[in-house]
């Protein structure tokens, strides 16, 4: 939203949240051990946040040598090797994805470019999973709802480790999750194709959206 009214200044947008038809609320997430299970899915991407990442998590280690471990996803890391705290997937198939998910405590949405709304945070809090967002994703708006101290300032390391520690503590993990199942989440694909055919039909008519 913040990007079109920067380029389009004298516009009048009306903000809808996209969705797909693949997603459901019937799983909800628990930390089953003290062990925070931390999923970043951007790769090795610069834009994605990968060095910004590794630079948070190398501040983070100095803290707190155990508690968390972190999986990394969604691309090539040919060149990492695994060790008790670090794990580097790669790309996964489709038919992999609950495992993915069932493995994730903690999503990490590190991007540092602008980017429209996209479906990964949705995806995640859909499951009752909690994610930490930089500022600059549309998808923040809906951590900004909720929680809104996990959104961090995207080039800021320091910032995204004083959020992962605050997810290191049981109790406030807790309230973040109990948080995520009584949010009134609107995922579903009915509702949202009704939004836009009512965009349509009110632009048609000349009214006011």
């Amino acid at each position: 939203y913040n990007e079109y009214k920067k380029r389009y200044p004298d516009s009048y947008i009306k903000l809808i949240s996209i969705t797909h038809g693949g997603l459901t609320r019937t799983k909800h997430h628990r930390r089953d051990t003290a062990n925070l299970h931390i999923s970043y899915l951007g790769g090795m991407s610069v834009a994605k946040g990968y060095n910004v990442l590794m630079h948070a998590f190398s501040l983070l280690e100095e803290k707190h040598k155990t508690g968390w471990t972190l999986s990394l996803y969604g691309g090539e890391f040919s060149d990492k090797k695994n060790d008790n705290r670090y794990s580097y997937k790669g790309y996964f198939l489709k038919d992999e994805e609950d495992e993915v998910w069932d493995n994730t405590d903690l999503l990490l949405v590190c991007s540092q470019w602008p980017e429209t709304f996209g479906f990964i945070v949705l995806e995640a809090l859909c499951r009752g999973i909690p994610v930490i967002c930089s500022d600059l994703p549309g998808s923040k708006d809906l951590i900004t709802r909720i929680h809104p101290e996990m959104i961090y300032k995207h080039d800021s390391p320091k910032e995204l480790v004083s959020r992962i520690e605050t997810m290191l503590l049981p109790y406030k993990y807790n309230e973040y999750r109990n948080d995520i199942d009584n949010m009134d989440l609107d995922y579903n694909m009915n509702s949202h194709a009704t939004k836009i055919l009512d965009l349509y039909n009110a632009i048609i008519k000349g009214n006011n959206i």
